[in-house]
């Protein structure tokens, strides 16, 4: 085929799409300059295009033609369309019906002002909602909880059952009427107050979970497993798709959970412990969603691979010092990605081009920086990149900075930073979409002062365990602001608290 010019490709393109505007040039304009005026992506792309709906139609154009100009579109990797298509379809369809629900009453939600990529910070069914839902359930013996007070056996329709360890006392057991009602299971949650002190054996119902072979999901919920070890059989759940340990207290992560083919989401978010993980994750091919702990380590002298997830989409507590940066450059269907760094420069050199090169996919991503200093150059140009990376929604750095780096063109995405120092000022035009600024135990912080024309957009002011803090100065206009968000968000936002002596200018 003949190759097509600027104008051919933009004109062949129009006419498979069946539409036309601004964005669409662009895009006839990269797809020329990057395929060498290939007829044949034009006319794909077009025809995709014509499907898609047209309330989503500009922004997919945006991203489309940034995507393909960071790609190896000259290679034929056409099939992003297709992907990117059904992506801005689904999260359409699941932000609609979530709008419907709450504007029923039968959700309650808060709206987030500040994020760029998310609609709400939370959403919860409503009391009455609730109580409706746990009744009908109970009707439907759709989940089981046992109170031993009043009855110890389950029917053989049950399919979800919660056990509170914490309240499971001697001679206490659950009767199950028949032997498939074990089998029939789907979900187990097994609960415990954490401290309880109960006895390091399990009770004999769950102390072998082999005979709960269709189970789906485990949950442990505050369960120590330092007195008590992991229950028996686990190893032949085979149909496991959810396992959590978040809330417990575990030092060693068994190679043997690694076995499951068809796990799909792991919460190893434990509580108070550096958990030890071995070197097994990259086997679990079908996991979709990893949650590490705050505090983990590798089991060995070598990081932790995660090359061969290709399904992983939420990746959480990824920290540098116990994983294989480079891995998450291979992680193609990501969209979730919050890392920590202990501010290694080459480390968040990575983590920045891996944030730039996902951009496109990332709906949110967060970086939490421990023990950060600017003294040298090459960490005031590292910590240059991170302030100027577009693709990065959330920011937490723990360390003396001293003073910003000059004529840095700041992202507009950040809602969160927390600094140190005994002074600290905010220079007129630094921070223009700020709307959210946290100083927390700044145990040295005196004063504080905002010049004006300083953070125009801001809505919450939040200053806590800030003991030495004597004094804040602020134009008046930014101190009215504060005072009319906080009049109409009431306990949303708190100026300062304890409140020191404000001086306006």
């Amino acid at each position: 085929m003949k190759p097509l010019t600027e104008a051919e490709c933009s004109k062949l393109l129009r006419e498979k799409a069946n539409f036309d505007n601004a964005e669409l040039q662009i895009l006839g304009k990269t797809i020329s300059e990057l395929s060498g005026g290939s007829p044949l992506i034009a006319s794909i792309l077009g025809h995709s295009l014509k499907t898609v709906d047209v309330a989503a139609r500009d922004q997919l154009l945006h991203e489309l033609d940034y995507y393909l100009t960071t790609s190896q579109i000259s290679k034929g990797e056409t099939q992003v369309l297709e992907i990117r298509r059904r992506k801005t379809t689904l999260m359409k369809s699941v932000r609609n019906t979530l709008e419907k629900l709450a504007m029923k009453r039968l959700v309650d939600v808060q709206e987030d002002n500040v994020s760029m990529t998310r609609m709400y910070k939370s959403c919860r069914l409503h009391d009455q909602i609730r109580e409706l839902c746990i009744s009908k359930g109970l009707d439907e013996e759709f989940f089981k909880i046992v109170d031993f007070k009043s009855e110890k056996e389950l029917g053989p329709s049950t399919r979800r059952l919660a056990i509170y360890l914490s309240k499971y006392g001697d001679g206490d057991a659950i009767r199950f009427r028949s032997h498939d009602t074990r089998k029939k299971i789907r979900s187990l949650l097994i609960f415990d107050a954490y401290d309880s002190h109960k006895k390091s054996t399990w009770p004999s119902e769950i102390n072998d979970l082999k005979e709960f072979s269709k189970l789906r999901a485990l949950d442990f919920d505050g369960v120590d497993f330092r007195a008590r070890k992991l229950p028996r059989g686990m190893d032949k759940l085979v149909l496991l798709r959810y396992l959590s340990f978040r809330g417990c207290c575990m030092e060693n992560f068994p190679p043997s959970i690694s076995k499951f083919p068809c796990l799909e989401t792991l919460d190893l978010r434990v509580k108070d412990c550096n958990l030890a993980i071995p070197d097994v994750l990259s086997t679990m091919k079908r996991l979709r969603h990893l949650y590490f702990p705050i505090m983990y380590r590798s089991d060995s002298s070598n990081k932790l691979k995660l090359l061969g997830l290709d399904r992983l989409e939420i990746l959480v507590n990824f920290d540098t010092g116990a994983c294989n940066v480079d891995d998450i450059f291979h992680l193609e269907n990501l969209q979730v990605l919050a890392a920590i760094s202990d501010g290694n420069p080459k480390d968040l050199e990575a983590i920045i081009k891996c944030l730039d090169k996902k951009s496109a996919d990332l709906h949110h991503s967060s970086l939490n920086i421990r023990n950060f200093d600017c003294y040298t150059k090459e960490r005031v140009a590292i910590f240059t990149k991170v302030l100027e990376c577009k693709s990065l929604h959330s920011l937490h750095i723990e360390g003396p900075i001293g003073h910003l780096p000059k004529n840095v063109a700041i992202s507009r995405n950040f809602t969160e930073m927390v600094f140190d120092g005994y002074e600290m000022a905010f220079a007129a035009s630094t921070f223009p979409n700020l709307r959210v600024l946290k100083l927390l135990n700044l145990e040295y912080l005196e004063n504080l002062t905002f010049e004006k024309g300083a953070l125009p957009k801001l809505s919450t002011l939040v200053i806590d365990k800030c003991g030495e803090l004597q004094k804040v100065s602020m134009p008046k206009e930014l101190h009215d602001m504060l005072q009319r968000a906080q009049e109409s968000n009431g306990d949303d936002v708190y100026l300062v608290e304890p409140f020191p002596t404000i001086r306006t200018n």
